[in-house]
């Protein structure tokens, strides 16, 4: 039994289409004595000609054209096989919206972890103010949003505490007869916010000095001293300083909340937030952040 390679047919059905061995290399991505080769091979395996070599340009036999409607239909049907057999990965990935605080220190650990549970499952995620997000989950526009907003008239799917405190570089200066220099984001951002309150309670004087697009602009500025800052306590980068007992009012705990959207793929939904919830809780026996353990390690002026 004579088998055809299918390379050979797509080749002939594309010299014969296009009238010419140039333009059909061009198509195939391959050479035009690459193409001379494979028609001569398919002549030779049928037995017969199927290009008329005493007619100007390239003109396919009798034969030659039965040979190309066939050929066509055969990879038309050998493409479709392909396409029924083919991995997809679906088409819609799911939308996960994470506080901006946060940033995505530990996100990633958290998705490969249910990535390897579900490969063919893809994620959008976008950073933003936790009000913002809650109001995105309930206009529909999230799958699974993690905030430090609750919303009373809907149930969490996990929640817990994370604790704050103030921040500073190695070469910070802190005059404490002035207002105190603030690094943060926008004032929606939880951190800022709660860092506003806390010393407006405390009747302090501050002013924003550097606001700052994402985390790692905050984290740039108070390591080179523009300022200090609130950072969740177990997230303090090694090239900052948690400033224990400072010149500062203390600052609240707050609570991180994950909420889920309600419908359809809610199995699915509580199988990734659970493998959020794994990653992002803070864990027993962590190790604690670089801490200023005595007055004269910051500059005091004033």
């Amino acid at each position: 039994m004579t088998n055809v390679p299918t390379e050979l047919l797509r080749t002939f059905v594309a010299v014969v289409d296009l009238r010419g061995f140039t333009k059909a290399a061009q198509l195939l991505g391959c050479t035009q004595p690459a193409v001379s080769a494979q028609i001569r091979r398919l002549q030779s395996l049928l037995g017969s000609e199927l290009l008329d070599k005493s007619a100007p340009g390239v003109v396919p036999t009798e034969r030659g054209r039965a040979v190309a409607d066939c050929a066509r239909r055969l990879l038309a049907m050998n493409d479709h096989i392909v396409e029924l057999a083919a991995v997809r990965t679906t088409t819609t990935p799911l939308r996960l919206g994470i506080p901006i605080a946060l940033g995505s220190a530990l996100l990633p650990a958290a998705l490969a972890e249910f990535h390897r549970r579900a490969p063919n499952r893809a994620f959008h995620v976008r950073c933003e103010v936790s009000a913002r997000l809650l109001r995105e989950l309930q206009q529909g526009d999230l799958d699974i949003a993690m905030t430090f907003a609750q919303d009373p008239l809907v149930e969490p799917y996990d929640h817990w505490v994370e604790r704050l405190v103030w921040v500073r570089g190695d070469g910070t200066v802190y005059d404490s007869t002035g207002p105190v220099p603030l690094v943060g984001m926008e004032e929606e951002c939880v951190l800022t916010k709660l860092s506003i309150e806390a010393l407006d309670r405390a009747g302090r004087d501050w002013e924003m000095v550097f606001t700052g697009p994402s985390r790692a602009s905050l984290v740039g500025a108070v390591s080179a001293g523009l300022g200090v800052s609130a950072m969740f306590e177990r997230l303090v980068p090694a090239e900052l300083i948690a400033w224990r007992d400072p010149p500062l009012p203390p600052l609240p705990e707050t609570v991180c909340t994950i909420y889920l959207r309600e419908g359809d793929n809610r199995e699915l939904l509580e199988n990734l937030a659970e493998a959020l919830a794994r990653a992002m809780r803070p864990r027993q026996g962590r190790t604690a952040p670089r801490e200023a353990v005595a007055d004269r390690q910051i500059s005091q002026v004033g």
